[in-house]
């Protein structure tokens, strides 16, 4: 890795295309580009649009009007731009050849590539293996990419504090040339139609489509902070906050002042308003400025912002991540069993062959009511964790069965108390009750 940073960022920066600069209208088709877009692409675009006719004019002839359609209708009209951008690059492929051994720095490739150059298609390959990448190996590359990038290990990336599973970047990093190759990575897959299993933050989300951040936003981020900005709001705060117009660093002693003077400024009911605002804006955004600003950079090189503003933050999140589909045989590898129960008990068959039979909504919601959450970590089920960021994988325990008893779920410890059951029907009935209904407050401990 330490090879991989220490590269100049100015190497990357001159083989960047020259952008517009400014928000910028097409003169055939009305469609609006974002300053971010390459002067490249846009040429393309009015090349494209010179010789469209009623029946093939360029999709941003209808942006404006795409905002209010309906998921699908958006899906279909960016992916026709994609295939657009596809034709009007040349047909060689982009061969990469990478070691697994040195994956992240072979990876590093990309970074050097200008947005023409990525919206081609991926040839991969990988040091001493044999094999033929019609797409697959191009997958597997991102797939397995995406997770290092996202991992503990790399630390650019760390979970939101709230019980969802989904990612935001992290606090105090400079690491700026992984931040756009992340960006890059994320880009390609979807601009390749390849979904993946790394939900971002919802602050994130509006970061990349450039939606204003309100603080009931930070609910999505940082529920614990969003709940004490909310009380400050809302409440008188004389004599219970005595904290000043700063903040303390994460993992550091430094001490980031809101406003200028800030440690000296102390909290009031006059000025709390404005606290709240500065706060966060300081959460949001001061405190990631330049990793996202890379982050954003990388993304935006391969889909324009153009095509990804007629989504909403929930939207985007389907189209980058699509339908979670939940493994069941990493679940199973990853369970701990306590008391009498082991894989081979009567009652966990039943339990599995049960959990086989249901639908991934149903996976979804069974997962929602054991562990608070209805997505897996993106290293899979070995990595569950508490909301502290204490391991605690997937454990089923036995309690005795009375009539009418059904499953218990601690969410705090990702724990099951599962009846023991005198027959699987009772245990299948008992079950999809729970996870039909838990919302309403079946189940909980």
């Amino acid at each position: 890795m330490g090879g991989s940073t220490s590269r100049s960022r100015n190497s990357v920066r001159n083989n960047e295309p020259a952008r517009l600069g400014r928000f910028t209208k097409c003169p055939n088709c009305n469609g609006i580009f974002c300053s971010e877009t390459s002067i490249e692409d846009f040429n393309a675009h009015l090349e494209y649009c010179k010789k469209g006719t009623k029946s093939t004019i360029s999709p941003l002839a209808c942006l404006e009007s795409m905002q209010d359609k309906s998921y699908n209708q958006k899906v279909e009209w960016f992916r026709d731009y994609i295939k657009a951008l596809k034709k009007s690059t040349q047909r060689e492929m982009v061969k990469l050849r990478i070691s697994r051994e040195n994956f992240l720095f072979d990876s590093f490739h990309i970074l050097s590539l200008n947005s023409k150059d990525l919206y081609r298609e991926f040839h991969i390959s990988f040091e001493g293996e044999i094999g033929q990448d019609a797409g697959g190996i191009t997958k597997e590359w991102i797939t397995e990419l995406i997770k290092l990038l996202f991992s503990e290990e790399m630390g650019l990336f760390c979970r939101t504090k709230t019980e969802r599973v989904s990612y935001t970047i992290a606090e105090n990093k400079e690491c700026y040339e992984l931040y756009e190759l992340a960006g890059k990575v994320l880009g390609k897959a979807l601009f390749e139609n390849i979904p993946v299993n790394c939900p971002l933050s919802y602050v994130l989300y509006k970061h990349i489509l450039q939606v204003p951040i309100k603080l009931a936003d930070l609910a999505f981020h940082d529920s614990s902070l969003y709940n004490s900005l909310k009380f400050i709001e809302v409440n008188t705060i004389e004599n219970v906050f005595f904290e000043n117009f700063n903040v303390k660093l994460e993992n550091s002693n430094q001490v980031f002042e809101l406003c200028e003077g800030g440690n000296k400024i102390q909290l009031t009911e006059e000025n709390k308003l404005e606290y709240i605002r500065l706060r966060l804006q300081f959460e949001a955004h001061k405190k990631v400025e330049n990793c996202l600003e890379s982050f954003l950079r990388g993304l935006y090189a391969v889909v324009p912002f153009y095509l990804v503003r007629v989504f909403d933050p929930v939207e985007l999140e389907i189209l980058m991540c699509g339908s979670p589909v939940i493994d069941i045989e990493d679940w199973k590898k990853n369970t701990v069993y306590r008391g009498a129960f082991k894989p081979s008990h009567v009652v966990i068959k039943w339990f599995w062959e049960v959990v086989e039979s249901l639908t991934q909504e149903q996976l979804s919601n069974l997962l929602k009511f054991v562990t608070g959450s209805e997505r897996v970590p993106i290293e899979g089920f070995q990595n569950l964790k508490t909301l502290r960021g204490d391991v605690a994988k997937f454990t089923i325990e036995p309690i005795k069965h009375k009539k009418n008893y059904l499953p218990r779920a601690h969410t705090c410890f990702n724990r099951l108390d599962l009846p023991v059951y005198s027959n699987k029907a009772d245990l299948e009935r008992s079950l999809k009750l729970v996870i039909t209904h838990f919302n309403l407050g079946f189940g909980f401990e």
